[in-house]
Protein backbone atom coordinates (compact mmCIF):
# COMPACT_ATOMS: atom_id res chain seq x y z
CA UNK A 1 0.00 0.00 0.00
CA UNK A 2 1.21 3.49 -0.81
CA UNK A 3 2.00 5.86 2.04
CA UNK A 4 0.43 8.95 0.47
CA UNK A 5 -2.56 10.10 -1.54
CA UNK A 6 -0.89 12.11 -4.29
CA UNK A 7 -2.91 14.79 -6.06
CA UNK A 8 -1.52 16.54 -9.15
CA UNK A 9 -3.10 19.40 -11.08
CA UNK A 10 -6.48 19.78 -9.36
CA UNK A 11 -8.68 22.36 -11.14
CA UNK A 12 -12.11 21.68 -9.59
CA UNK A 13 -14.11 24.88 -8.97
CA UNK A 14 -11.74 27.58 -7.73
CA UNK A 15 -8.68 25.32 -7.46
CA UNK A 16 -5.85 26.40 -9.73
CA UNK A 17 -3.46 23.58 -10.55
CA UNK A 18 -3.19 22.37 -6.93
CA UNK A 19 -0.83 19.48 -6.15
CA UNK A 20 -0.57 17.89 -2.72
CA UNK A 21 0.51 14.74 -0.83
CA UNK A 22 -1.69 13.52 2.05
CA UNK A 23 -0.34 10.75 4.34
CA UNK A 24 -2.46 7.59 4.60
CA UNK A 25 -3.47 6.22 8.03
CA UNK A 26 -2.87 9.61 9.62
CA UNK A 27 -5.27 12.35 10.71
CA UNK A 28 -4.88 15.29 8.33
CA UNK A 29 -6.55 18.69 8.71
CA UNK A 30 -7.22 21.01 5.77
CA UNK A 31 -7.70 24.57 6.97
CA UNK A 32 -7.90 28.00 5.41
CA UNK A 33 -10.05 31.05 4.81
CA UNK A 34 -13.62 30.79 3.58
CA UNK A 35 -13.62 30.27 -0.18
CA UNK A 36 -9.99 29.15 -0.32
CA UNK A 37 -10.93 25.77 -1.80
CA UNK A 38 -10.94 23.42 1.18
CA UNK A 39 -14.20 21.69 0.24
CA UNK A 40 -13.28 21.77 -3.45
CA UNK A 41 -10.11 19.82 -2.69
CA UNK A 42 -11.32 17.40 -0.03
CA UNK A 43 -14.98 16.83 -0.93
CA UNK A 44 -15.33 17.65 -4.62
CA UNK A 45 -11.97 16.26 -5.74
CA UNK A 46 -10.47 13.60 -3.45
CA UNK A 47 -13.68 12.18 -1.97
CA UNK A 48 -15.59 12.32 -5.26
CA UNK A 49 -12.82 10.53 -7.16
CA UNK A 50 -12.56 7.89 -4.42
CA UNK A 51 -16.30 7.28 -4.64
CA UNK A 52 -16.23 7.23 -8.44
CA UNK A 53 -13.44 4.63 -8.56
CA UNK A 54 -15.19 2.49 -5.97
CA UNK A 55 -18.42 2.48 -7.98
CA UNK A 56 -16.46 1.49 -11.10
CA UNK A 57 -15.57 -1.81 -9.39
CA UNK A 58 -19.24 -2.79 -9.43
CA UNK A 59 -20.82 -4.68 -12.28
CA UNK A 60 -22.63 -2.71 -14.98
CA UNK A 61 -25.89 -4.14 -13.67
CA UNK A 62 -25.24 -2.80 -10.15
CA UNK A 63 -24.05 0.60 -11.40
CA UNK A 64 -27.38 1.32 -13.08
CA UNK A 65 -28.99 1.63 -9.64
CA UNK A 66 -26.41 4.14 -8.38
CA UNK A 67 -26.14 7.86 -9.01
CA UNK A 68 -23.69 8.86 -11.70
CA UNK A 69 -20.48 10.38 -10.36
CA UNK A 70 -18.58 12.60 -12.78
CA UNK A 71 -14.79 12.58 -12.81
CA UNK A 72 -13.43 15.74 -11.12
CA UNK A 73 -11.12 18.09 -12.99
CA UNK A 74 -7.77 16.65 -12.09
CA UNK A 75 -4.66 15.57 -13.98
CA UNK A 76 -3.65 12.65 -11.75
CA UNK A 77 -4.41 11.13 -8.35
CA UNK A 78 -2.72 8.06 -6.84
CA UNK A 79 -2.96 6.05 -3.62
CA UNK A 80 -6.67 6.75 -3.34
CA UNK A 81 -8.94 4.53 -1.25
CA UNK A 82 -12.75 4.25 -1.15
CA UNK A 83 -13.95 7.36 0.69
CA UNK A 84 -16.69 8.40 3.09
CA UNK A 85 -17.56 12.10 3.27
CA UNK A 86 -19.70 13.71 5.96
CA UNK A 87 -21.09 17.12 5.05
CA UNK A 88 -21.21 20.05 7.45
CA UNK A 89 -24.98 20.38 7.10
CA UNK A 90 -26.97 18.50 9.74
CA UNK A 91 -30.35 17.45 8.27
CA UNK A 92 -31.66 16.45 11.71
CA UNK A 93 -32.67 19.54 13.66
CA UNK A 94 -31.86 18.41 17.18
CA UNK A 95 -28.97 19.14 19.51
CA UNK A 96 -28.72 15.44 20.40
CA UNK A 97 -27.77 14.34 16.89
CA UNK A 98 -24.20 13.15 16.49
CA UNK A 99 -22.15 11.46 13.80
CA UNK A 100 -22.76 8.20 15.66
CA UNK A 101 -26.55 8.52 15.67
CA UNK A 102 -26.79 9.77 12.09
CA UNK A 103 -24.66 6.89 10.76
CA UNK A 104 -26.38 4.40 13.10
CA UNK A 105 -22.98 3.37 14.47
CA UNK A 106 -23.50 4.66 18.01
CA UNK A 107 -24.86 1.41 19.48
CA UNK A 108 -22.06 -0.60 17.89
CA UNK A 109 -19.42 1.74 19.31
CA UNK A 110 -20.99 1.48 22.77
CA UNK A 111 -20.75 -2.29 22.56
CA UNK A 112 -17.18 -2.14 21.25
CA UNK A 113 -15.93 0.21 23.97
CA UNK A 114 -17.73 -1.63 26.77
CA UNK A 115 -16.19 -4.97 25.76
CA UNK A 116 -12.84 -4.12 24.19
CA UNK A 117 -11.81 -0.91 25.95
CA UNK A 118 -9.34 -0.86 28.85
CA UNK A 119 -9.98 1.23 31.96
CA UNK A 120 -7.09 2.99 33.69
CA UNK A 121 -6.97 4.66 37.10
CA UNK A 122 -6.82 8.45 36.83
CA UNK A 123 -4.55 8.61 39.89
CA UNK A 124 -1.91 5.90 39.39
CA UNK A 125 -2.42 5.11 35.67
CA UNK A 126 -2.59 1.37 36.38
CA UNK A 127 -5.06 -0.75 34.41
CA UNK A 128 -8.26 -1.56 36.31
CA UNK A 129 -9.54 -5.09 35.85
CA UNK A 130 -12.65 -6.87 37.06
CA UNK A 131 -11.44 -10.09 38.65
CA UNK A 132 -13.18 -13.44 38.46
CA UNK A 133 -13.97 -15.41 41.61
CA UNK A 134 -11.08 -17.76 40.82
CA UNK A 135 -8.65 -14.83 40.50
CA UNK A 136 -9.88 -13.46 43.82
CA UNK A 137 -9.30 -16.83 45.48
CA UNK A 138 -5.71 -16.83 44.19
CA UNK A 139 -5.31 -13.30 45.58
CA UNK A 140 -6.53 -14.42 49.02
CA UNK A 141 -4.19 -17.44 49.08
CA UNK A 142 -1.22 -15.09 48.66
CA UNK A 143 -2.06 -13.29 51.93
CA UNK A 144 0.12 -15.73 53.89
CA UNK A 145 0.02 -15.33 57.67
CA UNK A 146 -3.05 -13.10 57.69
CA UNK A 147 -6.42 -13.75 59.23
CA UNK A 148 -9.09 -12.42 56.93
CA UNK A 149 -12.86 -12.26 56.61
CA UNK A 150 -15.00 -12.07 53.50
CA UNK A 151 -17.93 -9.76 54.23
CA UNK A 152 -20.91 -8.43 52.31
CA UNK A 153 -23.41 -5.66 53.05
CA UNK A 154 -27.17 -6.09 53.37
CA UNK A 155 -30.02 -3.73 54.20
CA UNK A 156 -31.59 -4.35 57.59
CA UNK A 157 -35.36 -4.85 57.74
CA UNK A 158 -37.16 -1.77 59.10
CA UNK A 159 -37.58 -1.56 62.90
CA UNK A 160 -35.22 -4.49 63.55
CA UNK A 161 -32.97 -4.09 66.57
CA UNK A 162 -29.37 -5.31 66.36
CA UNK A 163 -30.25 -8.40 68.41
CA UNK A 164 -33.30 -9.20 66.29
CA UNK A 165 -31.30 -8.81 63.10
CA UNK A 166 -28.51 -11.07 64.38
CA UNK A 167 -31.04 -13.73 65.36
CA UNK A 168 -32.65 -13.48 61.93
CA UNK A 169 -29.29 -13.84 60.15
CA UNK A 170 -28.32 -16.78 62.40
CA UNK A 171 -31.46 -18.59 61.29
CA UNK A 172 -30.13 -18.29 57.72
CA UNK A 173 -26.71 -19.68 58.64
CA UNK A 174 -24.78 -16.44 59.23
CA UNK A 175 -23.63 -16.33 62.84
CA UNK A 176 -21.09 -13.49 62.59
CA UNK A 177 -21.91 -9.82 62.01
CA UNK A 178 -18.86 -7.67 61.29
CA UNK A 179 -20.59 -4.34 61.93
CA UNK A 180 -24.02 -2.79 61.64
CA UNK A 181 -25.77 0.56 61.65
CA UNK A 182 -29.47 1.40 61.74
CA UNK A 183 -29.95 0.51 58.07
CA UNK A 184 -26.91 -1.49 56.86
CA UNK A 185 -25.12 -4.53 58.24
CA UNK A 186 -21.87 -6.12 57.14
CA UNK A 187 -22.20 -9.89 57.38
CA UNK A 188 -19.32 -12.38 57.49
CA UNK A 189 -19.52 -14.97 54.72
CA UNK A 190 -16.32 -16.72 55.81
CA UNK A 191 -13.22 -16.35 58.00
CA UNK A 192 -9.82 -17.78 57.18
CA UNK A 193 -6.30 -18.07 58.58
CA UNK A 194 -4.18 -18.08 55.43
CA UNK A 195 -1.63 -20.91 55.50
CA UNK A 196 -0.08 -23.19 52.92
CA UNK A 197 -2.77 -25.77 53.73
CA UNK A 198 -5.75 -23.47 53.20
CA UNK A 199 -8.66 -25.12 51.38
CA UNK A 200 -9.22 -23.30 48.07
CA UNK A 201 -12.74 -24.71 47.86
CA UNK A 202 -13.79 -23.02 51.10
CA UNK A 203 -12.42 -19.68 49.90
CA UNK A 204 -14.26 -20.00 46.59
CA UNK A 205 -17.50 -20.87 48.38
CA UNK A 206 -17.26 -17.82 50.65
CA UNK A 207 -16.39 -15.48 47.78
CA UNK A 208 -19.22 -16.77 45.60
CA UNK A 209 -21.71 -16.47 48.47
CA UNK A 210 -20.61 -12.92 49.30
CA UNK A 211 -20.72 -11.94 45.64
CA UNK A 212 -24.24 -13.33 45.24
CA UNK A 213 -25.74 -11.90 48.43
CA UNK A 214 -23.81 -8.63 48.17
CA UNK A 215 -24.91 -8.15 44.56
CA UNK A 216 -21.36 -8.33 43.18
CA UNK A 217 -19.94 -6.12 45.92
CA UNK A 218 -18.04 -7.38 48.95
CA UNK A 219 -14.91 -6.73 50.99
CA UNK A 220 -11.91 -8.71 52.17
CA UNK A 221 -10.94 -7.51 55.65
CA UNK A 222 -7.81 -8.03 57.77
CA UNK A 223 -9.11 -9.33 61.13
CA UNK A 224 -6.01 -8.15 63.01
CA UNK A 225 -6.14 -4.52 61.90
CA UNK A 226 -9.82 -4.48 60.86
CA UNK A 227 -8.71 -2.66 57.75
CA UNK A 228 -10.15 -3.39 54.35
CA UNK A 229 -7.57 -5.17 52.20
CA UNK A 230 -9.57 -4.59 49.06
CA UNK A 231 -13.04 -4.11 47.64
CA UNK A 232 -13.72 -6.59 44.88
CA UNK A 233 -15.80 -7.21 41.77
CA UNK A 234 -16.22 -3.51 40.97
CA UNK A 235 -14.23 -1.48 38.47
CA UNK A 236 -12.20 0.12 41.26
CA UNK A 237 -8.44 0.54 41.40
CA UNK A 238 -6.99 -1.65 44.18
CA UNK A 239 -4.04 0.72 44.62
CA UNK A 240 -6.20 3.71 45.58
CA UNK A 241 -8.59 2.22 48.10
Amino acid sequence: MQKYITVKGAHEHNLKNVSIKIPINRISVVTGLSGSGKSSLVIDTISTEGKRRYIETFSSYARQFLDRVDKPKIEEINGLLPSIAIEQVNPVKTSRSTVGTMTELSDYFKLLFSRAAKLYCEKCSKEIKRDSIEELADFVKKLKGKKIAVIFSVKKPPKFSNEEFQTWMSSQGFTKIFSQSKTIAKVVAGRFAITNKIDTGEILEALELASKLGKNYFEIVDLETYGCITHMRHDICMFNM
